[in-house]
């Protein structure tokens, strides 16, 4: 069967219509599950542990959460004294 130059036209513009669709939707997808594993990753403010010994530090303020939104807890100390 051969296709008129109209019947291939729209043929090319549904088939470029719905790969635009489902590329979008995969790369969304993929962006959702990249910011699900890095919410977990520990360091994260949300996770609650630090990065570099895994140790367990209060909820920081939240002026800092706002002025740096994706930072990484490596270390939190809380003013602790050594007592050697």
């Amino acid at each position: 069967m051969i296709l008129g130059k109209k019947e291939r036209r729209i043929t090319i513009a549904i088939g470029l219509i719905i790969g635009v669709s489902v590329s979008s939707m995969l790369v969304k997808h993929a962006v959702d599950i990249k910011k699900d594993q890095a919410a977990k990753r520990p360091g994260s403010y949300g996770t609650l542990k630090s990065a570099g010994d895994m140790e367990s530090f209060p909820a920081l303020p939240k002026t800092i959460t706002e002025s740096i939104p994706n930072g990484i807890v490596i270390f939190y100390e809380a003013n602790r004294t050594s007592l050697t």
